[in-house]
């Protein structure tokens, strides 16, 4: 016998193991859900905090990104001065 015969036999009095009816059932349902969606809205709420700082932050490294590609740019084009990269390779510089 499966679990539904048995509960409609009233032989153990459940359909699941850990639940006595639906009702229970569904209600363990819906408080999970209502945690989940809790944990969400506070997730949420921590973003918006923090767009502002977030926002700064990807400027700052778009920024860099720019001047990285600026500087990639003026290395491989091969300005012809290469007195410049002597003087950084004796400092260590790039």
């Amino acid at each position: 016998m499966n679990s539904k015969e048995k509960w409609l036999n009233g032989i153990d009095g459940r359909l699941f193991p850990e639940f006595k009816s639906f009702s229970e059932l569904y209600a363990n349902k819906i408080a999970q859900q209502q945690n989940l969606s809790k944990a969400l809205r506070k997730q949420q709420k921590r973003i918006k905090e923090n767009e502002r700082a977030n926002m700064y932050q990807r400027a700052l490294f778009t920024d860099l990104h720019g001047l990285l590609a600026c500087k990639l740019k003026s290395k491989t084009s091969g300005s012809g001065n290469d007195e410049y990269g002597l003087v950084e390779s004796k400092f260590g510089g790039d």
